[in-house]
């Protein structure tokens, strides 16, 4: 049986891949009028590459999560510290994917390493852009409110439990089934940024190439690219 660290983990994640499909249905209703053209199919194709990009994008923004999450430490304290790294990780993609929802209206395209070149600009322009699109603030605060309230936290009850289980295993049944899960865990973090079992990881313009021409803005999630090597070709 998982550990309850392992169990708690995939909750969250989970509630991760939630919100971020309610960014992507938030993007596509902002920009419509753009994907008339695009039939049913190609829409949920690019939906699918997508959460592709999404899962990606997740766990390497998440890695400081992921690795503190499979401590076995269940105490109140170490949760809520674990939820607070949660949230604030969050923000900056939550906070990037609402962005680029306004901004591909002047760009005709989804973003990739345009909004790390106009961080002068936009810190010269900073209170005129807040009074501007301050709108964009509600979505963002509720997203990072839904978060924090339905982060899944362990009951007394479970804790119990869990304590329970270990102590009746021995040592080395404990701990090798904790190294097993842990190996398992590792192996499915790195398909999951690779994309898959393909011979080449996923990357912004194989996305791109893989997805529908009439919804491609939904191929690829913004931030996956900030986390491109300069320098490496993206085939």
């Amino acid at each position: 049986m998982p550990t309850l660290a392992l169990r708690l983990l995939l909750r969250r994640f989970s509630l991760l891949l939630a919100v971020y499909l309610l960014l992507r249905l938030g993007f596509y209703w902002a920009n419509h009028t753009t994907f008339q053209e695009a039939t049913s199919g190609q829409v949920l194709l690019a939906f699918w590459h997508g959460f592709r990009f999404d899962i990606a994008a997740l766990l390497l923004l998440n890695l400081p999560w992921l690795v503190l999450s499979v401590v076995p430490t269940y105490g109140h304290g170490w949760q809520r510290l674990l939820r607070v790294l949660y949230v604030l990780l969050n923000t900056l993609g939550i906070a990037l994917n609402i962005i680029d929802a306004e901004y591909f209206k002047f760009i005709g395209r989804r973003t990739s390493n345009e909004l790390t070149t106009i961080g002068d600009d936009v810190r010269r322009q900073a209170g005129q852009l807040v009074g501007q699109y301050w709108y964009l603030l509600l979505p963002l605060l509720t997203l990072l409110a839904l978060l924090w309230w339905l982060y899944p936290m362990p009951t007394p009850s479970v804790i119990r439990e869990e304590q329970t289980r270990q102590r009746t295993q021995r040592p080395a049944r404990r701990y090798g089934s904790w190294a097993a899960q842990l190996v398992l865990l590792i192996g499915l973090i790195v398909l999951g940024i690779r994309g898959g079992v393909a011979a080449e990881t996923l990357t912004y313009r194989r996305g791109l190439c893989a997805t529908a021409s009439g919804a491609r803005p939904f191929g690829a999630q913004q931030h996956l690219h900030f986390y491109q090597k300069p320098g490496l070709p993206e085939h």
